[in-house]
């Protein structure tokens, strides 16, 4: 059996022990069940009203990219009673299998880093417990797969390749669109003469995320217009995030709850948009896994929405990085900053955010002040510390002296 093939069957029972244990942690509190399980109970209806005949983003809308909705199409399909107990524990399977795929995956792509220990680093990506415990009741491993695929390509100078597969991704979620961003300034900046001519590679790049999003999108703005004389149900997925409210295990959110609303929060997304957009193009040394990982944590320092899971976009790149860091201080300081922020992030959501909710009953403006207790406190603690290591993150991003620029 090969290194790759125990890798595997290991990950496999190590995955199907942490179902076990999880749910047997998790069942101890009902808040913690519901918070855990919350995101999987509005792809139910999703699915009813496909098994009714009715076509997604067509006759009717939901807030994620219609590769996402494909993905539940599918789910749906395996699920013909709708059950809601029997979607669960097969949503929770799939996903731990397909993240069992993942590390696989990355295992391949640091051995071909030629790194000193690709077994330490791929566990280190399985066993995080934001992947533990949220990533069975998630979708990220599937956007992860083509995230790892397409930077596999990138290693191997495929770009246009690499492209195609982070537009895939994008379709599901759009983060990916920032690898395709981060190539392209790369070779860009790398090409002499580039202000005398024009960008071909990245025109190329574009036609190609343009031609991955019409395939897959097109059938239903065209169903739309034709059933509808309107694409309304597909625009709400781009609508919703415009107009989304604000997410109380913010920064933002926890100033609400203790000093109550202020007008200018609104425009911390715009605020977040423009600290990444500074990042795209400083530091310039940077590679494309740190200025990943930079950006990613820059979008969400400040910013009004904030879900546990979205550690998981930047954890490969960060996994990749400490094992290609070797064993100085910065691999020290990357190391521990990386388990501090995934231990925080899970207390934060779902424990300390169920708790902190039955104590206030409501996330309301200035509820912290009227009903909040032990919990409370220590909910809006967490939420400042997490802000603060996401930080420490970006700053050991940018220094100029980290070995992080200067692997290859």
């Amino acid at each position: 059996m090969t290194g790759q093939l125990k890798l595997g069957v290991l990950a496999a029972a190590t995955k199907a022990i942490a179902l076990c244990l999880g749910w047997e942690f998790v069942s101890r509190s009902s808040a913690w069940i519901n918070h855990t399980f919350v995101d999987l109970w509005g792809w139910l209806d999703f699915m009813k009203k496909s098994a009714n005949g009715l076509v997604p983003y067509v006759d009717f809308s939901k807030e994620y990219p219609v590769g996402a909705g494909v993905l539940y199409w599918v789910l749906g399909r395996l699920n013909p009673g709708g059950d809601p107990t029997h979607f669960l524990q097969l949503h929770a399977v799939v996903m731990s299998i397909w993240d069992v795929a993942n590390a696989m995956l990355l295992f391949s792509i640091l051995r071909e880093l030629k790194v000193s220990r690709p077994y330490f680093f791929t566990w280190l990506f399985l066993l995080l417990p934001t992947a533990v415990i949220l990533s069975p009741v998630r979708f990220e491993a599937v956007v992860l797969t083509f995230v790892l695929q397409g930077y596999r390509m990138h290693l191997r100078q495929r770009f246009h390749l690499a492209t195609f597969w982070w537009s895939i991704g994008a379709l599901i979620k759009v983060f990916p669109l920032l690898f395709i961003a981060i190539q392209e300034l790369e070779i860009f900046q790398a090409t002499p003469g580039k202000w005398r001519r024009i960008p071909k590679h990245g025109l190329c790049a574009g036609l190609i995320a343009l031609g991955v999003f019409g395939v897959v999108n097109g059938p239903f703005l065209v169903a739309g217009f034709l059933r509808n004389g309107n694409a309304d149900a597909w625009l709400h997925t781009f609508l919703f995030h415009v107009n989304r409210p604000l997410y109380w295990d913010t920064i933002l959110g926890v100033m609400h709850l203790w000093r109550g609303a202020f007008e200018w929060e609104r425009y911390a997304s715009a605020w977040s948009s423009a600290l990444m957009l500074v990042f795209l193009f400083w530091p310039v040394r940077l590679r494309i896994e740190a200025r990943s990982v930079l950006m990613m944590c820059a979008a969400l320092v400040f910013n009004r929405v904030y879900s546990t899971q979205f550690h998981l976009w930047f954890y490969p790149m960060l996994v990749v990085l400490l094992a290609t860091a070797g064993n100085g201080v910065s691999f020290r300081r990357l190391f521990c900053a990386l388990v501090l922020i995934d231990v925080v992030n899970v207390l934060v959501y779902p424990f300390a955010f169920s708790e902190c909710l039955q104590e206030i009953h409501t996330f309301g403006n200035e509820a912290a002040l009227v009903s909040g207790g032990a919990w409370t406190v220590f909910f809006s603690a967490l939420i400042l510390l997490r802000a603060l290591i996401l930080i420490g993150v970006m700053v050991l991003m940018i220094k100029e002296k980290s070995p992080i620029e200067r692997l290859r």
